[in-house]
């Protein structure tokens, strides 16, 4: 397939949903059980429905930027040509160079950071436009873990707070999952 330049994609930031708790249930759904990912983050049924279908729409492709310490970002996008969609996780160099790391198609996780380095991105960010909240940057590349120590979910605690609910959603699919 012959994919159209990226000026040609209809992009636009995300960061917003991120405040918006149905949005974790449905980018973490292939990790851990979707309805208790929902209890946990007390998600009605029929907000997930509407922000799936804003996920998915074809003439608004979702993306977040994730500022990183060496000057450049992270970027996730939410592809949504109407026969070939995905989450492309992109890097993109202070010089202007871009590098795929991923793209997701329900073959989860896709194994690109071992843990310390995902804990170094999610808890270092640089400051500046993009996502700089450290849960919402884990959660948000935890698709790209390689693997995870057995302490993992004390780890997560620790480092983001024990006492937040997406911490402790964190926290229970990294000890729940099959992936790691």
């Amino acid at each position: 397939m012959e994919f159209p330049s990226r000026a040609d994609y209809p992009l636009v930031d995300a960061e917003g949903l991120l405040q918006n708790p149905a949005f974790w249930p449905l980018h973490l759904h292939w990790a851990h059980d979707i309805h208790d990912l929902m209890s946990r983050l007390d998600v009605d049924g029929g907000d997930m429905d509407v922000l799936a279908d804003q996920l998915i729409d074809p003439e608004r492709w979702p993306f977040f930027r994730l500022p990183t310490a060496d000057g450049g970002e992270l970027v996730i996008i939410y592809r949504n040509f109407a026969d070939d969609s995905g989450i492309d996780f992109e890097r993109h160099q202070a010089d202007g160079a871009i590098t795929n790391l991923a793209a997701i198609e329900g073959d989860w996780p896709a194994r690109v950071f071992d843990w310390d380095e995902l804990l170094q991105i999610a808890t270092n960010p640089r400051r500046g436009a993009g996502v700089t909240e450290p849960v919402d940057r884990f959660l948000l590349l935890l698709p790209l873990l390689a693997d995870a120590p057995g302490d993992a979910s004390d780890q997560v605690r620790r480092a983001f707070g024990a006492r937040t609910a997406l911490a402790e959603t964190a926290g229970a699919i990294l000890e729940r999952s099959p992936h790691w």
